[in-house]
């Protein structure tokens, strides 16, 4: 039986507007439409950086697999250290809004010239921002597995050192803002990991908080809500992903005259169809690689790879704990790609499709939940 779910939506505008749809819960649903934005206005990529820094998103860092050529912005094994921002526009009906800015001789007429990352270039590192600051470490250059950690200010368009991150050089780990400190944790560096730090930007400082619960993965996924919890999900050990199948989610423990503080960790509902009951029998939410931003109340999940490329799309009711199936990314199925949310609204672009000689993507697309699938946008 079909229950009805309602959504609060608020607008660019202020207007608070409350719409409700048809829960879709174990069918394949046609709600939900990707809109295709202005394409990404560097090379095609994948295994970028994204964050969000006020009205604004960037994509930093990343690998082509087809090219490895050095340029002004790629290092002779096709890594990327160049910066872009991009400021979608308003007018949300428009096929292409959103402007896209960046570093090195790619900048366009008209356009500010943003400032390269100064680490060396490298694929599958993290990033979130706190504040008006964004943080990006860790990654992998080709030989190395990093550790270096560093600072960006769009204010002043200025990149500064950090600590380095002290749990030793990974890739293919989560980053994630909370509660106005920052977190790192799983990855891999020859072996899985699920050991999670803590960043406090005021004294710049490292702290090895308790470790994820779940198991010992690469290529999760992270995300936060209201800044009172973080996520983790997906991932794989060891190429196996089944293994993988666990939601866990973080909150803070403040300190107290009697509690020192740190983070504890709560199981929520296993992705996959795991219990004896209905919710979850058509549950396919387990991959590697993929990317998951919050809208409101949601979380959505897409991309990927669970042995092919995905474009399947998952939202997560945060409040209730279960995910529905909604539209499928209007895209090329692919992995390693970015999202990110920018005052309510997704976006998802780049990435690839298969492994050394796949395709680079430089697409980029804007989710509207609410809307009913369009195949002509």
């Amino acid at each position: 039986m079909h229950k009805l779910r309602v959504f609060s939506f608020v607008s660019l505008l202020g207007i608070s507007l409350l719409v409700s749809s048809c829960n879709k819960k174990n069918v394949n649903s046609s709600y939900g439409n990707w809109v295709r934005r202005e394409d990404f206005g560097g090379t095609s990529r994948s295994e970028a950086v994204g964050f969000v820094i006020g009205n604004s998103g960037y994509i930093a860092t990343g690998y082509d697999f087809n090219s490895f050529t050095t340029t002004g912005v790629q290092d002779s094994l096709g890594r990327y250290y160049d910066l872009w921002q991009y400021t979608p526009d308003p007018n949300q009906d428009d096929t292409k809004a959103g402007n896209w800015q960046g570093s090195s001789s790619q900048v366009g007429p008209g356009q500010t010239q943003l400032a390269n990352f100064p680490g060396v270039s490298r694929n599958s590192a993290v990033a979130f921002s706190i504040g008006d600051t964004a943080y990006v470490g860790t990654g992998f250059d080709g030989t190395n597995y990093l550790s270096d950690f560093w600072a960006y200010v769009p204010a002043t368009n200025t990149w500064s050192p950090r600590a380095a991150f002290p749990g030793g050089g990974r890739y293919d780990a989560v980053g994630f803002e909370l509660a106005g400190k920052g977190y790192i944790a799983t990855g891999y560096n020859g072996s899985y990991l699920n050991d999670c730090y803590q960043f406090d930007p005021v004294n710049n400082q490292w702290a090895l908080v308790q470790q994820y619960p779940g198991p010992k993965c690469s290529q999760a996924v992270a995300f936060t809500s209201n800044d009172t919890a973080a996520y983790v999900c997906t991932g794989s050990n060891n190429g196996n992903t089944l293994t993988c199948n666990q939601l866990w989610a973080m909150t803070v423990v403040p300190v107290t005259p009697l509690t020192p503080g740190g983070v504890t960790w709560t199981e929520r509902r296993q992705i996959s169809n795991f219990s004896t009951q209905s919710y979850d029998d058509l549950y396919a939410m387990i991959r590697q690689n993929a990317v998951a931003f919050v809208m409101g109340n949601y979380a959505y999940l897409t991309t990927g790879n669970n042995g092919a490329e995905r474009v399947d799309t998952w939202e997560y009711d945060i409040k209730n704990d279960l995910w529905y199936q909604e539209t499928s990314f209007e895209g090329p199925a692919r992995e390693g790609a970015v999202a990110f949310s920018i005052n309510g609204r997704g976006f998802v672009g780049t990435g690839r499709n298969g492994s050394t000689n796949g395709g680079q993507f430089s697409d980029f697309y804007e989710w509207f939940p609410l809307q009913a699938y369009n195949s002509l946008d």
